[in-house]
């Protein structure tokens, strides 16, 4: 019985992994952490909410190749439109000093179908996926919402 472990990180992009070997194959993904003051030291932002977490097992052919979809952190900001993490993270608006927008976190998924991350074939193709979690609030005081999959946050 062999055991292979691949790692794969947010990219802002789709990253590949070929099947090895026949078998069965575990799998677990985590989503992204909303922005907040965590990842951005915006002081008036609130924490970002945690992504949430799915595994399963799953019997693959030797070949097969699997898109794996990492989603990114939201990012945030005191002024504008603040985008959301890679992989379907939310968008936000800052409005000032003291009101800082926090980007949800992108979701991750692994799929049998490449493309552009809201390609809908390749979303109707995912195997398993855990939702991002929400931007933080703009107060300090304000934390984002835990992000979906078998466990959240």
């Amino acid at each position: 019985m062999s055991t292979i472990t691949e790692q794969f990180n947010c990219t802002g992009a789709a990253q590949t992994f070929q099947v090895k070997f026949s078998g069965v194959y575990f799998i677990e993904v985590f989503g992204a952490q909303g922005g907040g003051i965590q990842s951005s030291g915006v002081r008036d932002a609130g924490v970002g909410g945690k992504g949430g977490y799915a595994s399963g097992k799953i019997n693959l052919e030797e070949g097969t190749i699997l898109y794996v979809y990492a989603g990114c952190v939201g990012s945030s900001s005191n002024s504008g439109i603040v985008s959301g993490g890679f992989n379907g993270g939310g968008y936000n608006c800052g409005r000032g000093s003291g009101e800082p927008g926090n980007g949800g976190g992108g979701a991750s998924d692994v799929r049998l179908i490449g493309g552009a991350w809201d390609n809908p074939n390749g979303l109707l193709s995912r195997i398993i996926v855990a939702g991002g979690g929400g931007g933080g609030g703009e107060d300090a005081s304000e934390t984002g919402g835990y992000g979906g999959g078998i466990t959240g946050g």
